[in-house]
């Protein structure tokens, strides 16, 4: 209006309170033109597209729809969103191959830069996008972080109609039927499509595993659906453990401690004590399959190697870590070598720790076999009383607690599982209710309600790794209680 002047003014003025104002910025631009105030304003906006989606929508919402995508070509930021955006803006001035670009190019910049929508303009824009499968398929994400379900739902089976090709949407789709129609078949199915769309994705394979883990499919059936995938398999870390954890109990300990032995790991949030907790397993069976054919001198080098964790492991031992299980074999390794002095050292050690019992909910939790082992090495010290008590104990606590409410405690301790599917934490409750009562059973020496109990445990979860674990070295534990 013939203003610049007194506009520049204006705009100079307020920068001066508001200097990280980024639509004054480009107000400035808009008067004046000048490539180094372009510059200013993509210096500014620091490349990226939040801001661009900011002040566009500003410009949007005022009616300014030119303006909103001068700006976005100006700042040409390549994240997704804001090139929906552009796409959605120029739709009426592109060829139609020139529209189809644009919108591929959006689609392909996701990987780059993950950002989901959650503005009002970002729902209306890709709202008008109905012949994008993949601007439907982030709708749908939007309303399901709302908790509008059947419109999410709605709009991935429109994303799949588009595009059956797109893993992503049969992902989604199955965590709804898992999670809020309890439907883990179909969950399943939804799952195993994905994964066969995106062979390469690990964290799909590892989503359909811990799916079927869920489902108590037995483990030697997900061993065999994960090995043609191994490759794949070891480019996570969490997965790497269910994989170690599958070999273990389905009796390939010498090709799970290769693995464990070869890679590096990275400890994850929720993931503390996953590769320890197997290593401690992988060493524990091949001492025992020694100490079973005679090479007790072996056996007991491999149970002194587990008191030290490697350094691929990227995790050290926890403070006041009593190893009760470690040392309870190392002492049976010293008598099978006549060697009564150390036996009775490792069975003292084994007798010490905690008396306490409780929910092991979290990884720095004392393991209920190390109670299980104290008492077993007060046995084996003549301390028969003691030992009887423990037993005693766990076997009233579980008696007690198999039927008390779970209740989830976050403070301080990360969750110890994937939280994309929903596990029942009173069906884990149940377990370790159980796993206590079993392991009192063994102390006891009670073979017939051992058995039962381990059966009923495993039952519960086909892939409970220290069931499979005393279901190896339990007769030789009633054996040497009796």
């Amino acid at each position: 209006m013939g203003q610049s002047e007194q506009s520049l003014n204006y705009i100079d003025l307020q920068l001066a309170s508001y200097p990280l104002n980024y639509a004054l910025y480009y107000l400035r631009l808009t008067v004046t033109g000048a490539a180094a105030d372009a510059e200013k304003l993509r210096q500014v906006t620091g490349g990226r597209g939040i801001n661009a989606l900011s002040i566009a929508g500003w410009l949007v919402e005022l009616g300014q729809q030119d303006l909103a995508l001068d700006l976005l070509t100006v700042l040409d930021n390549q994240e997704t969103l804001p090139l929906y955006l552009r796409a959605s803006l120029s739709k009426q001035n592109l060829s139609a191959t020139e529209y189809q670009a644009l919108l591929q190019q959006a689609r392909d910049a996701f990987s780059h830069r993950v950002r989901f929508p959650n503005t009002l303009i970002e729902v209306q824009m890709l709202t008008a996008l109905t012949e994008c499968y993949f601007a439907q398929y982030l709708l749908g994400c939007f309303y399901y972080s709302k908790r509008n379900y059947a419109k999410a739902v709605a709009l991935w089976e429109r994303s799949a109609e588009l595009e059956p090709g797109f893993a992503g949407v049969w992902r989604n789709l199955g965590v709804y039927a898992f999670n809020k129609q309890q439907n883990g078949d179909k969950a399943e199915q939804y799952l195993s499509r994905a994964v066969e769309l995106s062979p390469h994705d690990a964290r799909l394979l590892f989503e359909l595993d811990y799916l079927r883990k869920l489902k108590g499919l037995a483990p030697q059936q997900r061993l065999a659906a994960l090995e043609p995938y191994q490759s794949i398999v070891l480019k996570r870390d969490d997965l790497t453990a269910e994989l170690i954890s599958l070999l273990h109990i389905c009796g390939k300990p010498e090709l799970a401690a290769r693995i464990l032995s070869q890679r590096d790991f990275h400890p994850w949030e929720g993931g503390e004590g996953k590769i320890t907790g197997q290593y401690l397993i992988n060493l524990q069976r091949r001492a025992f399959d020694l100490l079973m054919n005679g090479q007790a001198q072996q056996a007991q080098a491999l149970l002194q190697q587990a008191l030290h964790y490697p350094e691929n492991f990227g995790e050290g031992r926890l403070v006041g870590q009593t190893d009760n299980d470690l040392y309870y074999w190392l002492a049976v390794c010293a008598e099978a070598l006549n060697d009564r002095t150390s036996a009775r050292d490792f069975y003292q050690k084994a007798a010490q720790g905690s008396g306490q019992i409780g929910e092991s909910k979290y990884y720095n939790d004392q393991p209920v076999d190390y109670l299980f082992y104290q008492g077993m090495a007060k046995a084996q010290l003549g301390q028969t009383q003691q030992a009887e008590q423990i037993f005693s104990q766990m076997l009233d606590w579980a008696d007690k607690a198999k039927d008390r409410p779970f209740e989830a405690d976050f403070f301080a301790v990360s969750l110890p599982d994937l939280v994309v599917l929903d596990s029942d934490g009173q069906h884990k409750h149940q377990q370790h209710c159980l796993f206590v009562k079993t392991l009192a059973y063994l102390g006891q020496g009670n073979t017939p309600q051992f058995n039962a109990s381990l059966q009923q445990l495993l039952a519960l979860n086909p892939n409970h790794d220290k069931a499979h674990l005393f279901s190896l070295l339990g007769n030789s534990l009633l054996a040497r209680g009796n």
